[in-house]
């Protein structure tokens, strides 16, 4: 989106006395959107998870001693070791809202409220 947005921009900047058709772009926003992998998704939530203590030291400690990144989508680039503790890290953190972690997690069906 911000590349399209930048190329509409790009566009009306250099037709804008041409007298053509100018898409009417006021801005644009990004909900939620990931700027680096190496900062947001699992990294930051790891992060914030433990400093929230959503889950143990003994956990995070591991995580640090294996030097573990957990960067890229689905672990592509993490050990093998470093995937199964953020297996144990997600099913720690299952029934947690990562968007509100002290309110209640609205989910499915057996276990709505959980």
């Amino acid at each position: 989106m911000p590349y399209l947005a930048y190329a509409v921009d790009q566009y009306n900047t250099k037709h804008a006395t041409d007298g053509v058709f100018l898409p009417n772009l006021k801005g644009f926003m990004v909900g939620n959107g990931v700027t680096n992998w190496d900062y947001d998704c699992t990294p930051a939530f790891i992060e914030m998870g433990y400093w929230h203590s959503l889950y143990d030291t003994a956990l995070y400690d591991e995580m640090k001693a294996k030097n573990c990144k957990f960067t890229g989508p689905f672990y592509y680039d993490t050990t093998p070791e470093c995937v199964t503790l953020a297996e144990e890290f997600e099913a720690g953190v299952s029934d947690v809202d990562v968007y509100d972690i002290f309110g209640i997690c609205y989910g499915p069906y057996p276990n709505p409220q959980l």
